[in-house]
């Protein structure tokens, strides 16, 4: 093959080249940056087992081999609890296929892995009690209902775990952020609004030295979001230091925040049991940051507006990830009330 020929893909380069400029948007579009990004990690994991090789040779990392893929699963174990190791063989298939060496990960082992993988990875998961093999959702408006009618009448450390998750359904929170929380960092304002002062957000490090603030507007008497707040008022008196009840019992990054997020998704199942969900569905703590950004879209929010309350760099990432996935389930009218000063 020619010097010339062009095989790196992408870059700077493809500028000066006839077709150059299109061909780079193709690019893009071919190869999001968000999904490269996490090719690019599997890739550098497999970069890494073939420099160890067997502990005295490396391996070439252009080399496949079905004894270099069971051992590659096996070194991956101590590294990712991800259950869906077909993506590293997505990754490493294109890693192959820019290298010239085709897609080599194929066949009856590669799949016998991955599938011995996802159920390995199961039983761990389920030797932590935590619940596997459900397809998470949105929480129903039923749990809306639910929940605020328990947060208006309990009591004790019991009104803290439903404070907490009306809090966290008004500041559409991850379960890490609510674990980051310190006393004092959720408090009203003059005119009724709350404030919340945010530590810790997932892919912004920088939050734990320069917090964020999130302002959420009060609203008139009967309005759903009124009696949300009303809520965290009645904490407030009753069970003063309620915010921190979470961070009590994990640190916000503990196991990537899974012990947070299963700690609330834990209360919010107790709190809320008669969910109206489908055979094989269930709600966890992230099942309000989804419900809301899907009843801010289809209340009209500002599509801006709506990815800065809920802390996303972009609003694709909401369209995408949040709301697309979603579209066919039922529309919730308290919700969309809740959100309104978003449009």
């Amino acid at each position: 093959m020619s010097a010339w020929e062009p095989v790196v893909l992408g870059g700077p380069g493809w500028a000066r080249l006839p077709g150059g400029e299109q061909a780079s948007v193709f690019f893009g579009r071919a190869r999001p940056a968000k999904q490269q990004k996490t090719y690019d990690r599997w890739v550098q994991f497999w970069v890494d087992f073939n420099a160890v090789g067997d502990g005295w040779h490396p391996y070439d990392a252009l080399v496949f081999t079905l004894a270099k893929w069971y051992l590659f699963a096996g070194y991956l174990w101590n590294y990712t609890e991800d259950r869906d190791l077909n993506k590293v063989r997505s990754a490493l298939n294109r890693h192959f296929a820019d290298n010239r060496r085709g897609r080599p990960l194929l066949g009856v082992d590669v799949n016998k892995v991955i599938k011995v993988w996802g159920e390995e990875m199961d039983a761990k998961k389920r030797g932590r009690g935590e619940q596997v093999g459900l397809h998470r959702v949105p929480c129903p408006e039923s749990a809306v209902k639910t929940l605020f009618a328990r947060g208006e009448v309990a009591v004790g450390r019991l009104l803290a775990w439903c404070a907490l998750l009306v809090l966290q359904l008004l500041g559409w929170f991850r379960a890490m952020t609510i674990a980051g929380l310190q006393r004092g960092d959720v408090y009203f304002g003059v005119t009724g609004e709350l404030y919340v002062r945010v530590r810790y957000m997932k892919m912004r490090k920088i939050m734990e030295r320069e917090p964020g603030l999130l302002m959420i507007p009060a609203a008139p008497a009967g309005h759903w979001r009124a009696r949300a707040l009303a809520i965290l008022h009645r904490a407030d008196i009753l069970c003063p230091g309620w915010e921190c009840t979470l961070a009590d019992r994990c640190k916000p990054g503990e196991r990537g925040g899974s012990v947070a997020s299963n700690l609330l998704s834990q209360q919010l199942r107790t709190l809320v049991p008669d969910a109206e969900l489908a055979h094989g569905d269930m709600v966890g703590s992230h099942s309000w940051r989804e419900m809301m950004a899907l009843a801010a879209h289809r209340a009209g929010c500002n599509p801006m507006r709506a990815a800065e309350h809920g802390f996303w760099a972009q609003p694709e990432t909401m369209w995408t990830s949040y709301v697309k996935p979603y579209l066919t389930f039922p529309r919730s009218p308290i919700c969309e009330e809740i959100v309104d000063f978003l449009w």
